[in-house]
């Protein structure tokens, strides 16, 4: 009798045709277990709390992410913890919520219903939730993190952002970033879609209009990847989920780590104080300085915000129509173009395209390329792109303890220089 091929401990042998070919060796999943094995730098296994089977799993190289190299010469990753996992959820919300993008809410600037604090609790709240995705479910997490949001802060603060880092820390949590979080959202099911269309209902987002088929106010009947492939042409969020982050991998990171290797080598001078708000309610924001004043991280976060701006934000279209995108498209390509030539968007340029997103009561607010913007921010965190501002110095420095302390700073990570935080009194 010929001898049973081993079933898959992770998938049971369900992996979707798309990603395991019949002709293949092996599922993915086992493929990827036997290049971990295979790293001599393995050298110990751990348990999985949801399933308790045994996984090789590479030794921490620091507190939060431990990092090898497979057999295929690709570099593997995996995060010691579900509280490590939190922490780069957090941290990754708050460096988006930090970096003073044109046409969002800053530390310098807010809507008239929702402002920097809002974000910082909303990180707060939501993180632990999302990291805990591989044991819960994708579908429950993301409601969850929905919900505890709204009780923290009675808004619309992260809804995009829930959505895509709850299949990344999937993926996270499996030590394979982009093919966990394939799978994940590969797996997910009617019952995903469900509680996914609770938290879209509950978040109330902008813009969203009805749909002739798997409209968010009915019971949905397909799984979340199917029902979100037919909102992929209206938003961005939903084409990451339904082409299991491709854009994301491919392109978005990229950009981010690109942006940051084209800014390392400028001089950061320390930007002057900017003049903040006393109340949380302001739609009068503080001065932008030009681009080279920013800290490299914050640079190169603007930058990869502008470049996706610059194809097209799909919360703009959906808010304004077609016309609107594609003014806020060639007005933010200018600004991509104007710094690859010469290193510099003045400060006139940076304020004039930020004060023309938040005309027409913020209805130009370039949510979407926001929400990107933060999954980028956490994938460049779990493979170790490059240093940022921990996640102690921003709850430190940025979160609801400074307020009434005036200005304070957050150090550049690796040139010295520091950006200008002026404090922020919130009125919820």
């Amino acid at each position: 009798m010929a001898s049973r091929k081993p079933m898959c401990a992770v998938c049971r042998g369900r992996c979707d045709p798309l990603h395991n070919p019949p002709s293949a060796r092996a599922c993915l999943h086992r493929r990827e277990g036997e290049d971990r094995s295979r790293d001599p730098r393995s050298t110990r296994e751990s348990t999985t709390p949801d399933r308790g089977e045994k996984i090789p799993c590479v030794v921490q190289e620091n507190a939060h992410v431990g990092r090898s190299t497979t057999a295929t010469g690709k570099a593997s990753f995996r995060v010691s913890s579900m509280s490590s996992i939190a922490a780069l959820i957090e941290q990754a919300c708050l460096l988006e919520a930090t970096a003073r993008k044109p046409g969002n809410v800053h530390p310098c600037a807010s809507f008239v219903d929702l402002c920097y604090d809002d974000f910082v609790r909303a990180a707060e709240v939501s993180a632990p939730i999302l990291a805990e995705a591989r044991a819960h479910g994708l579908g429950p997490a993301v409601r969850s993190a929905v919900e505890a949001t709204r009780a923290a802060t009675g808004r619309n603060v992260n809804l995009g952002i829930c959505l895509l880092l709850a299949p990344l820390a999937i993926g996270a949590a499996e030590g394979a970033l982009w093919s966990g979080a394939r799978r994940a959202l590969l797996t997910a099911t009617v019952d995903d879609a469900h509680e996914v269309y609770r938290a879209i209902r509950l978040a109330q987002p902008g813009g969203l209009g009805q749909s002739p088929r798997q409209d968010v106010a009915e019971r949905p009947t397909l799984p979340l990847r199917e029902v979100m492939a037919l909102a992929a042409t209206r938003d961005d969020v939903a084409r990451e989920l339904s082409t299991g982050f491709l854009r994301l991998e491919r392109e978005i990171v990229p950009c981010l780590a690109e942006a940051a290797e084209h800014t390392a080598a400028v001089a950061v001078p320390l930007p002057s104080a900017c003049p903040a708000s006393t109340a949380c309610a302001t739609t009068v924001p503080a001065v932008l300085p030009a681009l080279s004043a920013f800290p490299a991280w914050e640079r190169a976060t603007v930058l990869t915000h502008l470049r996706l701006i610059a194809e097209g934000d799909t919360l703009i279209r959906r808010k304004c129509g077609d016309e609107v995108c594609r003014e806020a498209a060639q007005r933010a390509a200018l600004l991509w173009h104007l710094w690859r030539e010469s290193r510099e968007i003045p400060a006139e340029r940076m304020n004039e395209f930020d004060a023309w997103l938040r005309a027409d009561g913020h209805r130009r607010n370039p949510g979407t390329s926001a929400d990107l913007v933060a999954a980028a921010l956490f994938a460049a965190l779990v493979e170790q792109r490059r240093p940022f501002p921990s996640l102690a110095e921003l709850r430190a420095k940025n979160g609801r303890p400074l307020r009434g302390r005036g200005v304070d700073y957050l150090p550049d990570k690796g040139s010295g220089t520091c950006v200008v935080l002026p404090t922020q009194t919130a009125n919820n």
